[in-house]
């Protein structure tokens, strides 16, 4: 039915996991995009080495990138275990309560639409490492704030490979990330 709203239930089996696009820096001073544009390249060779020392061919996450740098790369990195299935043992902090790594928080702090409801689910938002410019940790409601577009970050992340049969897959998932310069916009 058109315009109809549809629930998108989180249950006590969901994944759930965010995705940040880190882009090159549009009006960056040209040490800086060199900077960007080195690391892209470095990080996609490694990739194509790897691969090609696991015997496979290279399919999925990130895409291929040039050695030479354009305008449009981007780099897409995975913020794991954002939501953890509570247990009637877990201490759940309050929202004026001092944040650390892997604190957990009761849901209803976060600001969810409708369309993304909690129904039937015992989950818990997980601080990750994700902290201000100076140093704090955001927590996961102020997360969405603090890291509008245009944001400059400095990402920590592992690079991880799916590998099935003769295919790689790679991807960036985040281990700390820190706001250098908050957005313009």
């Amino acid at each position: 039915m058109p315009g109809a709203v549809r629930y998108a239930h989180i249950s006590d089996w969901a994944a759930i996991e965010d995705l940040v696009v880190l882009g090159r820096p549009g009006a960056a001073h040209p040490l800086l995009d060199a900077v960007y544009g080195e690391q892209t390249a470095k990080l996609y060779g490694l990739i194509s080495t790897e691969t090609a020392a696991l015997g496979c061919e290279y399919v999925g996450w990130p895409a291929p990138v040039p050695q030479t740098a354009s305008a449009d790369e981007s780099l897409h990195v995975f913020i794991r275990n954002k939501f953890k299935n509570g247990t009637p043992t877990d201490e759940v902090l309050g929202t004026n309560d001092e944040p650390f790594p892997g604190a957990l928080y009761d849901v209803d702090a976060l600001t969810v639409s409708p369309e993304q409801t909690f129904f039937g689910s015992s989950y818990l938002a997980v601080q990750q490492r994700v902290s201000s410019m100076e140093g704090k940790l955001l927590r996961p409601w102020e997360q969405a704030n603090g890291l509008r577009p245009g944001t400059v970050v400095m990402v920590s992340a592992d690079l991880c490979v799916l590998k099935q049969h003769k295919w790689a897959g790679w991807r960036f998932e985040m281990r700390e990330m820190r706001v250098l310069h908050d957005s313009d916009a």
